[in-house]
């Protein structure tokens, strides 16, 4: 039993990666109806999201359907996510207001405007037209 107890540690233990962290990505609209959230692993992948309009919200979980490209050199990044119980999101922010105010080894801010277009969390409603957010970013290891 105490093999079994710690072989289950070991594994858990495994998955940690050393040094790793999510970075935050939050947007909301001029309006304020419209918000986005979500949870960026190393700034690679995507760990949780979740997109509001008018107080209703769909919850995306990294599924294996997302996809996430961020290089802040060249000011992008953008997030796609096709799940079949949810929906589909697509992000992108808008390069030419893509403004870094820190970067350094182990942290990072950047502010840019996007645009937002899914799934419409509202009951009754399908598809949501394109809404441009004002969105922040933050890293830190």
């Amino acid at each position: 039993m105490k093999r079994l107890l710690f072989l289950l540690i070991l594994l858990n233990s495994s998955a940690v990666i050393a040094g790793s962290a999510d970075a935050v990505l939050t947007c909301k609209s001029a309006s304020g109806r419209t918000l986005f959230k979500a949870h960026l692993q190393d700034l690679v992948s995507f760990t949780d999201a979740k997109f509001t309009i008018d107080g209703q919200t769909l919850a995306y979980l990294n599924t294996e359907k997302g996809h996430l490209v961020f290089n802040a050199k060249n000011k992008v990044l953008t997030i796609t996510i096709h799940d079949e119980k949810v929906c589909w999101l697509t992000f992108y922010a808008i390069p030419a207001t893509f403004q870094t105010i820190v970067s350094k080894q182990h942290r990072a801010h950047y502010k840019f405007k996007a645009v937002i277009q899914g799934k419409d969390p509202r009951k009754g409603e399908w598809h949501s037209k394109e809404i441009t957010l004002d969105c922040e970013l933050a890293y830190t290891i």
